[in-house]
C-alpha cells in the first residue's frame, strides 16, 4: 500500500515536471544583437554623434508624450533623422551607444553602437547614413547583427548584414539569402 502511494506521488511528479517543460518549450527570449565601432577622425564628429542621439533621443520622447512635434531637434540632420524614425513607425531610439578610448586608427575616440538584446539595425543604419552626409560622404562602413533565442529553436535563429554610405543603405537577412539561394538550386537542378 505504502508502494502505491508512493509511486502515485512519483507519477504526479512526473507530469509535473512534464508540463514545467512543456510550458518552458512555449515561451522563448529572442534577440537581435549587433555591435560596431565608429572611429571618428575629429573631435567635432564625437561631438556631432553625441549631441544628435541626444536630441534625437529626447525629441521622440516629448513626441510621445504631448503628441505634437518637437522643437528640440534644431539642426537639420536631427530633423530628418526624426522625421525617418516617424516614418518608419520607431517610437524610441532602439540602440545604446558608449564613448571608447582614444587610438592609433581613432585619436579623437569612437563610438561603439550595440544592441546587448533587442535592437533596429534600420535606426543604426540611418544614423550611421547621417553621420557619412556630413562628415565623410564618400566613405562606407559595415556592420552585422545576430538574430538568437534562448530556446532551440530551428526558425528563431539568422542574422544580417548591412552596408551604409552617404546615399542610403544595404541590407541582407541571412535566411532570406539562404532561401533565394535554395531556389535558384532547385531551379537549376535536372530532373
Amino acid at each position: 500500500m505504502c508502494r502505491n502511494k508512493g509511486m502515485e506521488r512519483n507519477s504526479a511528479l512526473r507530469t509535473g515536471l512534464f508540463r514545467l517543460r512543456l510550458l518552458e518549450t512555449q515561451m522563448a527570449n529572442n534577440y537581435l544583437q549587433f555591435c560596431i565601432t565608429v572611429p571618428f577622425r575629429a573631435r567635432k564628429e564625437l561631438t556631432w554623434f553625441e549631441k544628435t542621439m541626444a536630441q534625437l533621443s529626447v525629441a521622440i520622447i516629448i513626441e510621445q508624450q504631448k503628441n505634437t512635434k518637437s522643437q528640440l531637434a534644431k539642426s537639420r540632420e536631427t530633423q530628418a533623422l526624426l522625421k525617418r524614425f516617424n516614418d518608419e513607425g520607431w517610437d524610441f531610439v532602439d540602440m545604446q551607444f558608449e564613448r571608447t578610448k582614444p587610438s592609433a586608427s581613432s585619436p579623437h575616440s569612437a563610438v561603439t553602437i550595440y544592441a546587448e538584446e533587442v535592437g533596429e539595425a534600420e535606426q543604426v543604419a540611418a544614423v550611421l547614413e547621417a553621420y557619412l552626409q556630413k562628415f565623410h560622404p564618400t566613405d562606407v562602413l559595415t556592420f552585422s547583427w545576430a538574430h538568437t533565442c534562448s530556446k532551440m529553436r530551428s526558425d528563431n535563429f539568422g542574422g544580417g548584414a548591412a552596408v551604409v554610405a552617404a546615399t542610403g543603405s544595404k541590407f541582407i537577412d541571412a535566411q532570406n539569402w539562404a532561401s533565394d539561394l535554395a531556389s535558384k538550386f532547385m531551379a537549376s537542378s535536372p530532373g
